[in-house]
């Protein structure tokens, strides 16, 4: 399998600029063999589809682009309207690591959705232990799958962060939760986060701060129980010593034998070691910078 798959991360990405040459080839080599064979290539054509909507391409009165642009949309909606999701997900195990989070804006945009039931949905996540977190951006996912969504999210604590990131985050995140939560079962949810041994600290802190004006309330007592669990954790941690740390150094040493060395000295502390005698004699300042 390839290892050098297009992926878009967005226009302002610095990647994007630097990807440019690689659609153009793939453009060149796509139009003489306009085809899929696999759910891999079909989610590598809706990426360049992506970098088409470009300026930088838009500019362009190619006949290539053109052309490739009106076979990649004709190849993506024959390809993606067979069937529900047993269709695909054979496949989703052997996607490109960076397409599986595209793999499910698909399901949306070309209505994969709409051919999936509830039962096949359930079973199929279920199965090939899709992240969670990756479904939870995606509004008509978790509308139309609420029931199971409820039930999964509610059946751990941990959990109970993304509801936090949701409605407790500085930073606007990306996240939908289903609507039929009521708010008895959020206050279990919490209760039950609390008494997590693991549970987060940082999170502890945002439960221990809840207000009047977030969306939904807790209940007194969860909040003061954060707020204990969060001075026991504390405490526990201090006691013990046993905070994460780690140490990097660099340096430079002559008589290295080659341009940079690594040394690890124990499993949290790490040696970067430059070659001097290579720095004296290389004068190349953009050389030095890489």
């Amino acid at each position: 399998m390839k290892n050098n798959w297009i992926k878009f991360y967005g226009e302002n990405d610095l990647s994007t600029g630097l990807d440019l040459s690689n659609v153009e080839t793939f453009i060149n080599d796509f139009i003489l063999n306009p085809i899929i064979n696999t759910l891999n290539e079909a989610i590598e054509i809706y990426n360049v589809l992506k970098f088409l909507d470009l300026g930088y391409f838009k500019e362009m009165s190619s006949e290539k682009i053109s052309e490739c642009r009106k076979s990649s949309h004709r190849l993506l909606n024959e390809y993606f309207g067979k069937g529900g999701l047993s269709e695909y997900i054979t496949e989703y195990s052997d996607l490109h690591f960076q397409y599986q989070s595209d793999f499910w804006d698909i399901f949306v945009r070309f209505k994969v959705i709409k051919r999936t039931e509830y039962v096949d949905f359930e079973k199929i996540i279920d199965e090939y232990k899709v992240p969670i977190h990756l479904l939870l951006e995606y509004q008509k996912i978790c509308e139309k799958y609420k029931l199971f969504f409820k039930k999964k999210l509610l059946s751990n604590p941990v959990y109970f962060e993304f509801f936090l990131d949701k409605y407790d985050s500085p930073n606007i995140k990306n996240i939908y939760l289903p609507d039929n939560l009521s708010d008895e079962e959020i206050n279990d949810w919490a209760r039950r986060y609390c008494e997590l041994d693991e549970a987060n600290i940082n999170y502890l802190e945002r439960i221990s701060y809840w207000s009047l004006h977030h969306e939904y309330k807790l209940d007194s007592r969860i909040i003061s129980k954060a707020r204990k669990k969060k001075i026991e954790q504390t405490e526990k941690t201090m006691s013990l010593k046993n905070g994460v740390s780690w140490k990097m150094a660099v340096g430079l040493k002559e008589g290295l034998k080659t341009d940079f060395e690594f040394v690890q000295e124990s499993s949290r502390d790490l040696q970067f070691l430059l070659s001097k005698d290579w720095i004296d004699e290389e004068h190349d300042y953009p050389i030095n910078l890489n």
